[in-house]
């Protein structure tokens, strides 16, 4: 339903400057990904999943109210939400682990909130629907953030 509905409202055409994590500088091609020192790459990886915390345990709220749901996004929703906390606690061991004393980032908070709780149901639906839109983003740069943290360290980037 999300992205069909968001795809109705040509939401594909717009950019991504509506994710609340936009703020945060990360390298986007892969000559800036392997330029990048892997404790700023940890740390850019504890920013974004931090970022997330609240917007999920909303976004399950939401989701949960949603009329004709079925159970099945639900669960999902959940376990996106857990998994993400699930990750973001091993990256930060990680952290810790082979950086000791380093200190994490700021991430960015999320102000959407009030749109999330919207009477309009056109706002609610359009704002779930940037929400996995930018989920699906931010998800996508951690996992390739992690792969290239594995190619350097455990392949001696021979991948």
């Amino acid at each position: 339903m999300g992205m069909h509905f968001a795809h109705s409202l040509g939401y594909k055409s717009r950019n991504s400057s509506t994710c609340h994590t936009i703020s945060l500088t990360t390298p986007g091609s892969n000559e800036q990904i392997q330029q990048t020192h892997s404790d700023v790459l940890l740390k850019m990886m504890i920013s974004i999943l931090r970022a997330w915390y609240h917007p999920l345990e909303h976004l399950v709220h939401a989701v949960a109210t949603l009329e004709g749901i079925c159970e099945t996004m639900l669960f999902k929703v959940k376990e996106v939400e857990e998994k993400n906390q699930e990750i973001l606690e091993k990256i930060k061991a990680i952290l810790v682990r082979v950086y000791p004393g380093a200190e994490e980032n700021v991430y960015p908070v999320w102000m959407g909130l009030a749109d999330v709780r919207s009477a309009n149901e056109l706002t609610r639906h359009f704002t779930l629907s940037n929400l996995l839109h930018c989920l699906d983003s931010n998800t996508d740069k951690v996992a390739t953030y992690l792969e290239a943290l594995k190619c350097r360290i455990i392949h001696n980037n021979d991948c």
